[in-house]
């Protein structure tokens, strides 16, 4: 489609439209090389895209730099984002700002400064009608629930937030939901059957997702996880696959990122 539209709409014959183009295209090759770990191509496409869009470059360096291993760097990344949108119309745009500082703190296991800034933006999602990140928001605070051990908690926030994630929304975000109900059944350390199962069945789902949205790096976090839990219930064939597939994807897809910040 970009293609098409870069044939037809040229700088010289409608340099709005082309404007357009150039961002769409930008944006795509950037979470391309980000999501298969060429940080060298993603910095390219950055500095672009810093051009075209100087809030949606924020919001990808602060992301990037904490992939790259500068916790602090992308914290104060993420700040600068908060502070230079304050005042912006554009409600969409704040909450996302907002919702990554959030999630970078939890990183920093500041999980009760990320669970004020979330529960602030759901209350703003909810006055302002917006449904989709309502629910993305309830996802990324049940998460903080099952790391928390509120399990209770988080299994209803899950409950109200899957049916819009699956429907409304992206690959990405509903492998992230699989990825926090493994983290929730995970996290009560049960070594029963079902509590195995319900994890190896979380674990498959968030795989699936993260293979149909192209995000490798991803995949290759669901594989390291799924092997230390066959290794654990002393399941060798089923580890020893999953760290072959690792090994594999690990060659072509060097990097490594933390999904709980996306």
């Amino acid at each position: 489609m970009v293609k098409k539209l870069k044939t037809r709409f040229t700088e010289k014959n409608n340099w709005q439209c082309a404007f357009h183009w150039k961002l769409c295209e930008s944006l795509i090759e950037y979470d391309r090389a980000f999501f298969f770990g060429d940080w060298i191509a993603a910095d390219q496409w950055l500095l672009i895209i810093e051009q075209l869009a100087p809030p949606e470059a924020g919001l990808r360096k602060a992301i990037l730099v904490h992939s790259k291993g500068d916790l602090q760097e992308a914290i104060n990344i993420a700040r600068g984002n908060v502070e230079r949108v304050k005042n912006s119309k554009d409600l969409r745009l704040k909450l996302r700002c907002d919702i990554t500082l959030a999630m970078l703190y939890i990183s920093n296991n500041l999980e009760h400064v990320a669970l004020s800034i979330l529960e602030q933006c759901k209350n703003l999602a909810h006055k302002h009608s917006l449904d989709t990140f309502h629910a993305i928001i309830m996802r990324r605070i049940a998460y903080i629930d099952a790391i928390e051990g509120r399990f209770d908690e988080a299994l209803m926030k899950i409950g109200d937030c899957e049916w819009a994630l699956k429907i409304r929304c992206q690959p990405l975000e509903n492998a992230f939901l699989h990825m926090t109900i493994f983290t929730m059944h995970a996290q009560k350390n049960g070594t029963s059957s079902d509590t195995i199962s319900q994890q190896l069945d979380a674990l498959a789902a968030a795989r699936r997702e993260f293979r149909r949205a192209s995000a490798p790096l991803l995949e290759k976090i669901v594989l390291v996880t799924a092997a230390k839990l066959f290794d654990s219930c002393k399941r060798t064939d089923e580890r020893d696959e999953c760290a072959a597939l690792f090994c594999d994807m690990e060659e072509q897809y060097p990097g490594k990122i933390d999904w709980t910040v996306l």
